[in-house]
């Protein structure tokens, strides 16, 4: 991983509250508490078979301070197309990963939609 020239080293990894720590005491989300639940960041990663730090609002790059949870991207942001945060429904996401699995079938894509299909099925119980 590379940050203006200067080569970041995984540290620690801490899974009980998502983050990896690289040099100089930063500190990233693998996986974002607000973009993760994001329609647009779904659709985006599920339709480019990615889990980048990207989406719709952001195809550059999401901002640090939306990916760590700073910013709940709820307003306006500067660069964001005008789309901002959508709290994606299960069945929204459902709905994404069988139309991907009849466009491009992955193992990846059929493992998710069978973990949000046990989902729905144990709310609806």
């Amino acid at each position: 991983m590379r940050n203006s020239g200067t080569i970041l080293k995984l540290k620690k990894v801490t899974p009980e509250v998502n983050k990896v720590t690289l040099d100089k005491d930063n500190e990233i989300f693998r996986v974002s508490p607000i973009c993760g639940s994001c329609f647009h960041w779904a659709i985006f990663n599920l339709t480019n078979g990615t889990r980048d730090k990207k989406c719709d609002a952001f195809p550059r790059g999401i901002p640090s301070e939306i990916w760590n949870g700073s910013n709940s991207h709820t307003y306006p942001y500067s660069g964001d197309n005008g789309i901002m945060f959508y709290e994606a429904t299960l069945d929204e996401k459902i709905d994404v990963l069988q139309s991907i699995m009849e466009i491009n079938p992955s193992d990846y894509t059929r493992k998710l939609l069978d973990v949000l299909e046990s989902l729905k099925v144990d709310r609806q119980k």
